[in-house]
């Protein structure tokens, strides 16, 4: 049998002057619990203690590990598979000096590298049943499923870096996110469809017929001015025949002024036939200021139409713009989504993969879960028979387990749950009580064993 393929634990303590201990001899038995029953300050938890200082190293020693005023402590263990010695270890502490560990095999032969050979088997020596259910020092739940959490994947090793994944994964949520805020920002700025262009008139030479309006106009204008002179000439013909009138009475007085008036009134009536002639029927303007009217109009409306379809066009170019950047942060969105998929896809191959030590285990991105619930929930016996198959699987090659009134929290079917445990798995569980809990159980009194 190579040295990882044996399964060792604790046949026969000897301890001498180390802590509260004064002497204490005993064989735990083997795949079975162990309970040390003693008073507070009997001594119970120095042999505990003891046991990790010969079995994990200086790591374990405190400053003052010798009984009372003595000069030298030991510790002698005896470590075996299946009830065949395989390891004798014994620890010597002495006053004012370092400690030291030697380690012979079963033949009494010294081991050239005691500490290396027995690191081992030496997994996790001060793991106890209620360190996972209740680790110690975690003060809050967080903590606990935290440490909970570590100690399970310690025990059962996966094939991937499920913190690295879980951080991926929050890290694509986090980016999905944005580009989704980023979607709906650009569907809001793009809006609905931008309506249809409206019709644009044809255009207009209003100045054509503005020119014609002047025309008109000034013709207008003339014949207002021949007019008035028309009338003027009237008036003066008018004046004459008066004149003439006058004249008469006194015609042979005034025959020569006669003579002279009427060559005026011949020549005033040449004038007033010539200005006669001038006077023509007016143009009518109505038509062509309407016409100017209606082209100004329709030059304005299709101006009006001209830029309205421009800001169209503009608002259609903006809108492709955004729903280009809307579409774009969509597709990134389901990338991101494809990838949260993946590495969770990952993450549940793994854990399906995972040979967890008792069934119904699994981890979530918080803690572990019992059943697909959180541990926490879980009965006592429950979590006190996952805590056994953690602290198994933590301890693979070395079955004894350390606690330190562990079972005082437990109640008599608890208890004897853990001692089938142990019987059904090959592990030895050394514990200490205040209380008398089973009748072989192991008598400390004044760091002595009394039975």
């Amino acid at each position: 049998m190579g040295e990882e393929e044996k399964k060792l634990q604790v046949l026969h303590v000897e301890i001498e002057n180390v802590l509260r201990v004064r002497e204490a001899t005993f064989d735990p038995k083997e795949n079975d619990l162990v309970l040390l029953q003693g008073a507070n300050e009997s001594g119970k938890t120095s042999i505990i203690e003891a046991l990790k200082m010969a079995l994990g190293g200086r790591m374990y020693e405190p400053e003052k590990p010798i009984h009372a005023d003595n000069a030298r402590g030991r510790v002698y263990v005896i470590l075996g598979d299946n009830g065949k010695p395989e390891y004798q270890l014994e620890l010597t502490l002495k006053t004012g000096d370092a400690s030291t560990f030697r380690l012979k095999n079963a033949d009494g032969l010294p081991i050239q590298r005691p500490r290396e050979t027995l690191d081992l088997f030496l997994k996790s020596l001060s793991f106890s049943p209620l360190d996972f259910a209740s680790p110690p020092g975690a003060k809050t739940a967080e903590a606990t499923r935290k440490v909970q959490r570590e100690m399970l994947l310690r025990a059962c090793p996966l094939n991937v870096d499920l913190d690295a994944l879980n951080a991926q994964v929050k890290e694509a949520y986090q980016e999905r996110t944005e580009q989704n805020r980023i979607v709906k920002t650009w569907t809001e700025s793009a809006g609905p469809l931008v309506p249809a262009d409206i019709p644009v008139p044809e255009p207009v030479d209003d100045r054509q017929v503005e020119n014609a309006l002047v025309d008109a106009r000034k013709h207008n204008s003339d014949i207002e001015k021949a007019a008035w002179r028309l009338q003027g000439a009237g008036e003066a013909v008018a004046n004459v025949n008066q004149q003439m009138m006058q004249c008469q009475k006194d015609y042979v007085d005034l025959q020569e002024k006669i003579q002279k008036l009427t060559a005026d009134r011949e020549l005033r009536v040449a004038e007033f036939g010539k200005a006669r002639e001038a006077v023509k029927p007016e143009v009518d303007t109505t038509p062509l200021e309407l016409a100017v009217h209606t082209a100004r109009q329709s030059n304005l409306a299709r101006a009006v139409a001209l830029s309205h379809n421009q800001a169209l066009a503009d608002r259609r170019e903006r809108r492709k713009q955004f729903v280009a950047r809307a579409t774009a942060a969509s597709k990134a969105a389901e990338e991101l989504d494809d990838r949260m998929l993946m590495l969770n896809k990952k993450k549940e191959a793994a854990l399906a993969e995972a040979h967890f030590p008792h069934k119904g285990l699994g981890l979530d991105e918080v803690g572990v879960t019992l059943d697909g619930i959180p541990f926490s929930q879980a009965s006592g016996a429950r979590r006190i028979e996952v805590s056994l198959a953690v602290a198994a699987a933590l301890n693979p090659t070395f079955r004894t387990i350390l606690c330190d009134e562990a079972v005082n929290v437990m109640d008599d079917a608890s208890l004897a749950r853990v001692r089938d445990w142990a019987r059904a798995n090959g592990y030895q569980i050394i514990s200490t009580t205040v209380t008398k809990r089973t009748a072989d159980a192991i008598l400390i009194e004044d760091g002595e064993v009394k039975s």
